[in-house]
């Protein structure tokens, strides 16, 4: 009997199908940098196709952290109550990944304004003796705690940057 390898073979032929299943969506020529298409933000999968920025935010974490990933908690949370401070939190936490990836400054301060945004729904849910003890609230307040973290070490990461690239020119 003899055995094989045939992982490399079974991946490629998965990414063959994958790359059959998603088709390549461009956004329409009328649509410029001057117009509505300069809200939109396109990474991979979406591929140029012109989507608000605060839905691809909130499909980078649903991907990558929520479906099966390390808050995989936020979905049943975020679909109890789908106008809470959780979804303004995790669109700012999304947001500012995506900005942070690209380096786009409209994008962190679309993440700001989510944030902010949430920050009122939390307040507000803290003063009402029934919505304060909900889930959601404190999953919010978590996920603030990471944006907030989060920027700061970007922060830190960039002034080192600055600083290294400063010090070869010596």
């Amino acid at each position: 009997m003899t055995f094989r390898d045939q992982n490399e073979k079974v991946k490629r032929k998965s990414q063959k199908e994958k790359a059959k299943k998603q088709p390549v969506v461009l956004p329409p020529k009328h649509l410029t940098e001057t117009e509505n298409y300069s809200s939109s933000f396109s990474l991979p999968p979406y591929r140029g196709m012109p989507l608000p920025t605060s839905q691809v935010a909130l499909g980078y974490m649903n991907e990558n952290y929520m479906a099966g990933g390390y808050l995989p908690c936020l979905t049943s949370l975020m679909e109890r109550w789908p106008d809470s401070a959780l979804q303004s939190a995790v669109t700012a936490v999304g947001l500012a990944a995506l900005a942070n990836m690209a380096g786009s400054r409209q994008v962190m301060s679309e993440a700001r304004q989510q944030c902010t945004t949430a920050i009122h729904m939390i307040g507000r849910a803290l003063d009402d003796p029934d919505d304060c003890k909900r889930d959601d609230v404190l999953a919010a307040v978590v996920m603030l705690s990471m944006f907030e973290v989060g920027n700061h070490w970007v922060s830190v990461l960039k002034l080192q940057a600055v600083a290294d690239d400063s010090s070869n020119r010596w």
